[in-house]
């Protein structure tokens, strides 16, 4: 998972594209971290043995990944 505290803000970074925002400052209680994930659009999912955090942007072009994919293989099959 790829949150931090930076000069003692919080800061959270998207493994997908590689964003880093500033979620609060002055703030270092990780907890606010999960609350604004969950309020702004971003998801954590597990990969392999670990977690990431993934941007509201790059959630819809992995869901979009996912249904091409998911295309390819039904006019393959059919």
């Amino acid at each position: 998972m790829s949150s931090f505290i930076r000069h003692g803000d919080l800061m959270l970074k998207c493994d997908g594209c590689g964003e880093i925002i500033l979620l609060y400052k002055d703030q270092t209680d990780r907890l606010l971290i999960h609350d604004y994930i969950h309020e702004h659009g971003w998801k954590t999912i597990k990969r392999g043995m670990k977690w990431e955090n993934i941007c509201p942007d790059c959630l819809k072009a992995l869901k979009e990944q996912k249904r091409n994919t998911w295309l390819k293989q039904e006019v393959s099959d059919g």
